[in-house]
């Protein structure tokens, strides 16, 4: 691949990979960035949607969710991928899981297990305040600090709105979609 910069301007140096899934891998920018670049180049579709998250990035979106802020260009201009916050923590499945939990998170109560929840609901309730639905959802996309600070992730699945455009969540996990939508 060739040089990487971000849009709005400057040199993109990555480090480790910290993460991969199917459509591409998330690599450490710094302390509290991260750059997820996909295997290969998103459609043109997907990339106005990636530059209508930046342009509507917030401080509520970014403290919750792992939520584009600039995209990451190739030498040739063409969009490779987005930075976003980093976000640490394990999925929520090592949380409410009990025998998971031992392993993860082995001195919490459910006085703790509550205040996750309630921190979900409040991720969620930023997103939707913020005129978006966050369409795929399952446990591998809520991560959970030890802190119990809820960061969602995988954003660029999201249903956006933005400038009187809608761009749409088609994406989903078959085991969490409802039957009305499956097929």
């Amino acid at each position: 691949m060739s040089a990487l910069s971000f849009a709005k301007g400057g040199t993109v140096s990555l480090g480790l990979e910290i993460g991969r899934g199917g459509e591409g891998a998330v690599y450490q920018l710094g302390a509290d960035r991260a750059a997820k670049l996909y295997l290969k180049p998103p459609a043109p579709e997907k990339v106005q949607k990636l530059k209508a998250m930046a342009a509507v990035a917030s401080p509520g979106l970014l403290k919750m969710a792992a939520w584009p802020e600039d995209l990451v260009i190739d030498s040739k201009g063409v969009t490779r991928g987005f930075v976003m916050p980093r976000a640490g923590g394990g999925d929520v499945h090592k949380l409410y899981s009990p025998k998971s939990r031992q392993q993860s998170f082995p001195a919490v109560d459910f006085r703790f297990i509550t205040h996750v929840a309630a921190n979900i609901a409040r991720a969620f309730a930023t997103v939707h305040q913020e005129g978006h639905v966050v369409g795929d959802i399952n446990h591998g996309h809520c991560l959970i600090g030890k802190d119990g600070r809820v960061i969602l992730i995988d954003c660029d699945s999201f249903q956006v709105a933005s400038g009187g455009q809608i761009y749409s969540c088609d994406v989903g996990t078959p085991l969490f979609t409802p039957p009305e939508l499956q097929g």
